[in-house]
């Protein structure tokens, strides 16, 4: 074998190692999927992705909040902060992620109650909300607090 077969054969064998690293790594890259949901917090709204701030809302309690997160991966974590600031205190909402709905209920978080009387919220429309969506809120009833709802992508 001459120098520029032995060059070839080399150049042949670099070609299909680079193509068994794309498709390693295409394998290997955990597929992402957007979230996008609507949520009602009262009072204050923060999302997390991975304990990283992704959505800080505006204060305003009986605000529909629009959260839109690109890139979420199985067994990502998402953590949503909900602060009271007094009084009643409660969250609700649904989301969508890899073609499924999420509603906020006491299944979603079972480690949540829901408040006895909802009637600080009654003048919020919920009729786009799925039925299954509940206010939820703290086993404690807390009137001054942030509760962490954490919720982990399925794999």
């Amino acid at each position: 074998m001459d120098k520029s077969q032995a060059l070839g054969i080399a150049i042949v064998v670099l070609l299909i190692l680079i193509v068994i690293g794309i498709i390693i790594a295409f394998y290997l890259t955990p597929k992402t999927y957007p979230l996008k949901g609507y949520f009602y917090a009262d009072d204050e709204l923060k999302v997390l992705l991975n304990d990283e701030e992704v959505y800080i809302s505006d204060k305003v309690w009986d605000k529909k909040h629009e959260v839109q997160i690109e890139k979420v991966a199985p067994g990502d974590k998402i953590t949503f902060r909900v602060t009271n600031k007094g009084g009643p205190g409660a969250f609700t909402g649904f989301f969508d992620w890899n073609n499924k709905r999420y509603t906020i209920n006491k299944d979603t978080f079972p480690d949540t109650v829901v408040p006895s009387s909802v009637t600080p919220w009654a003048t919020i429309d919920l009729s786009e909300f799925p039925v299954e969506a509940q206010w939820i809120w703290t086993l404690d009833n807390c009137a001054l607090c942030t509760n962490h709802l954490n919720w982990i992508a399925p794999k």
